[in-house]
């Protein structure tokens, strides 16, 4: 439901300027009844296994440091509703992130040098050599060979478009990662949606469904 939910999310809103308020405003019907299918069918599933009754858990057994834990949550906090203003005050969901992130980092007390050695570097620098790769098949001309392609498939009836988006976009991120996916599929959109005339914003949310949806679909 929200633009930070995942990385497809974020590049699709970032390529197509969709703030977070209205990403959320959006994002809610769908996300809404797609929880409701699935606690429905968690529930059904759980009737079938044995479970232990009164089990004796502490919540707050997680937590090492009750004082920082009350600092993240009001930090936390302060960020969401940073980024909910953010399409008012226009400082920038990067910095406001940023922000967040040191001020975690500074009143959780932890050693910075362990945090920085646990942050995902891998996801990092596969999304950068991606960003090169999808920049290098732009400036060859090869993504605009295939955007042209397909948008003179899409002359007799333009509409099709925002299902084939969602139809392509979902069933490769189901055999593949949504990331790589999302990212090819930006310019390409970008360049149907001018070249027909379409509603660039649903072709956008085209991408972000299929990519949710498929990305998800072989868990």
């Amino acid at each position: 439901m929200l633009l930070i939910s995942s990385i497809p999310n974020l590049v699709v809103a970032d390529g197509f300027d969709i703030g977070f308020s209205r990403f959320a405003i959006i994002g809610a019907p769908l996300s809404l009844i797609l929880m409701a299918v699935s606690i429905y069918m968690v529930a059904e599933r759980l009737k079938y296994i044995p479970l232990k009754k009164n089990l004796d858990i502490d919540p707050w057994s997680a937590v090492e440091d009750r004082d920082v834990f009350y600092r993240s949550v009001v930090i936390f906090a302060v960020v969401m509703i940073l980024f909910v203003l953010n399409d008012i005050i226009h400082i920038g969901m990067g910095l406001i992130a940023t922000s967040g992130a040191v001020a975690m980092l500074i009143l959780s007390g932890e050693d910075p040098e362990s945090t920085f050695r646990s942050i995902d570097w891998g996801t990092i620098f596969f999304l950068i050599s991606f960003f090169v790769i999808v920049g290098g098949l732009e400036r060859s001309g090869s993504l605009m060979i295939f955007a042209e392609s397909l948008s003179r498939l899409f002359q007799i009836e333009p509409a099709l478009a925002y299902v084939f988006n969602l139809l392509i976009c979902g069933l490769a991120s189901a055999f593949v990662d949504n990331v790589p996916i999302t990212i090819t599929l930006i310019p390409v959109t970008k360049y149907i949606a001018a070249d027909l005339k379409l509603d660039t914003e649903i072709l956008a949310w085209s991408l972000i469904f299929g990519a949710n949806l498929g990305g998800t679909s072989l868990l």
